[in-house]
């Protein structure tokens, strides 16, 4: 994407973005949003601009450049389960989306807010396990649905573990959801 673009908007959407595999941000680039896990879908790889002064990348992970927010987390060889690291405060939505192969996340114990469908695996029906700390107090919609074409919600996980009396059981309790007391 070449340097002045501030806005994934902005570059608009075709056909061919769905044969790009690797997405180089530059130092302008101010809002990427969830357009990337619906316009790029077989992104493997993801370069930040080190001047950027919003994003940062570790791991094959895009954060905030204070590394308060996840932003995308796509999938890494031989990566199966993914834990948020401590520092995190917010899961920002569609973040796992594109993440095909991981099957347990294990979120930090700083994680105050998880966006709408924060951790939804976008049909791919991969995750099998969460566990979701109390300190998380803010759900924004619905966090795992990976609705479908009817208009109906659909919670592709197996289990989640969390503390009685917590809003993520108050969540499952409301949806079928299997919680588990961990």
């Amino acid at each position: 994407i070449p340097e002045g673009v501030r806005d994934m908007g902005d570059i608009g959407h075709w056909n061919f973005y769905d044969k790009v595999t690797v997405i180089k941000f530059p130092a302008s680039m101010e809002d990427i949003g969830d357009y990337l896990t619906w316009t790029f879908r077989n992104l493997t790889e993801i370069h930040i601009h080190p001047d950027n002064p919003r994003f940062t990348i570790e791991d094959g992970v895009l954060f905030s450049k204070d590394k308060k927010r996840i932003v995308l987390c796509l999938d890494k060889e031989g990566r199966n389960t993914y834990t948020v690291p401590e520092y995190v405060e917010e899961i920002e939505g569609n973040c796992f989306a594109e993440a095909k192969d991981i099957i347990r996340i294990n979120i930090g114990k700083n994680v105050r807010k998880i966006g709408h469908r924060g951790l939804q695996s976008d049909m791919h029906f991969a995750l099998k396990k969460i566990y979701i700390p109390a300190t998380v107090t803010e759900l924004e919609g619905e966090i795992f649905d990976a609705g479908g074409d009817d208009g109906g919600m659909y919670y592709p996980i197996e289990v989640v573990g969390g503390e009685r009396g917590s809003v993520i059981e108050e969540y499952c309790n409301k949806r079928g959801i299997t919680f588990v007391e961990v």
